[in-house]
């Protein structure tokens, strides 16, 4: 009784504890001290007398979550009575709300957490995107530009991209394009002044044998 006792008031998460022997009588009852010696009359203690096997059983009593073991006691191979001890659950259900806090805090962390992350790869494909864009459209509206130039004449325009991929491929063939088309040009005005000044020659020198036969035929007229 005394070993019952002690260990009940080290326990914070004993409630209390009922020891009853065979006949029905309480010889510890710490929850209600007067009922010590006297006949017990509650259903749950007369529900432990006739167990054989230590069982355990969660109920709430007042309100409140409690687990009851039930621990039949004998001296000897002879049964003595049994021991009730009734553990309240309010520690516990203070650890598991304390969990449970913990564990949304830790949840909202990790939330908070993605959603950082996720921000971040969003603006890093954003970037992405938008690098690549420039990267690619810029060239495009060069060329598009020096299309315009070409189709109104103007064969001076030569691109400055310095790119290796398609696009790059697509300038170099511009370039050269505007490049031959050059110098097509250069050579039809070089050969068109070419046939421009021969035929001043020749047409100077039609003058000159015109003249000559103006004077053959006045001569010819005398004679």
């Amino acid at each position: 009784m005394e070993d019952v006792k002690n260990n009940m008031e080290n326990n914070k998460e004993v409630k209390y504890v009922v020891l009853i022997n065979a006949s029905g009588i309480a010889f510890i009852h710490t929850l209600t001290p007067e009922l010590a010696r006297t006949e017990v009359t509650d259903e749950r203690d007369k529900d432990a007398l006739g167990r054989r096997e230590i069982t355990v059983t969660e109920y709430k009593e007042a309100g409140e979550s409690v687990i009851e073991i039930v621990n039949p006691v004998q001296i000897s191979t002879t049964p003595w009575g049994v021991l009730r001890v009734i553990f309240t659950l309010k520690h516990l259900d203070v650890e598991i709300k304390h969990s449970e806090q913990q564990i949304e805090e830790e949840t909202y962390r990790m939330i908070q957490k993605a959603i950082l992350t996720s921000l971040g790869f969003m603006i890093l494909c954003v970037g992405t995107v938008l690098m690549l864009s420039i990267k690619i459209l810029t060239p495009l509206i060069q060329l598009t530009h020096s299309a315009e130039k070409l189709s109104k004449g103007d064969f001076t325009q030569i691109i400055d991209i310095k790119q290796k991929d398609e696009v790059g491929i697509l300038t170099e063939s511009v370039n050269k394009m505007v490049r031959d088309l050059s110098e097509i040009i250069r050579k039809n005005i070089s050969t068109s002044k070419i046939l421009s000044e021969g035929t001043w020659d020749q047409t100077a020198s039609l003058g000159e044998t015109s003249a000559l036969l103006k004077d053959i035929s006045s001569t010819a007229r005398q004679n």
